[in-house]
């Protein structure tokens, strides 16, 4: 049997929240039937999308993360600006960044490390971000290019800080409503 896991940090309420008035104040300067919006309450950062991981993994996987957070010390994140992944003509998607920070990379690194036995369909990138939005084949070309241009205005644009004290192995069940996520454990740093 097999899960849909990945792993991520969780915000703050308040950091929830200004990421919420965010995209809903892009909302409404791009109100294009071609982007559909993520609901607020799926914000997450993802350190590794592990895909369909089949359940006798599951006790290596959790051993291992508990040693990657044992090894990785609590820090803040500065959570800002505005970008997309895709072109200027083919907007993909629409995210929140964060400020750079060597803690975070160094747990992106433990991580990785710790989940390196599993067959990952995606190779793992280091690109912290939180997805806002994501742009259909509906999105044409002149609606793209309003798209960056406001936001491009944005790129600066202080969101939050979040302390990161933990993160979490999340189970996605996709249904056509949309993902649900369930945490299927939790991992302290010291």
């Amino acid at each position: 049997m097999k899960k849909r896991l990945f792993i991520a940090i969780k915000l703050n309420k308040t950091t929830l929240d200004a990421l919420q008035s965010l995209q809903k104040k892009l909302k409404q300067a791009l109100p294009y039937q071609g982007i559909r919006w993520v609901d607020p309450e799926l914000f997450h950062l993802t350190l590794q999308f592990l895909g369909d991981t089949e359940m006798s993994q599951v006790p290596t996987l959790v051993a291992n993360l508990e040693s990657a957070a044992a090894k990785s010390e609590s820090f803040e994140l500065s959570i800002e600006g505005v970008g997309f992944f895709g072109s200027r003509n083919a907007v993909r998607t629409i995210w929140a960044g964060t400020k750079p920070s060597i803690q975070f990379r160094r747990l992106f690194e433990e991580v990785i490390y710790s989940t390196d036995f599993i067959q990952i369909e995606q190779p793992p990138r280091f690109s912290p971000h939180l997805t806002l939005a994501r742009g259909s084949d509906w999105l044409g070309r002149e609606e793209s290019i309003k798209i960056t241009d406001i936001i491009a205005g944005q790129k600066s644009t202080a969101i939050g800080v979040i302390r990161v004290s933990s993160f979490e192995l999340i189970e996605s069940t996709l249904y056509p409503t949309g993902p649900v996520y369930k945490t299927f454990k939790k991992f302290h740093l010291v």
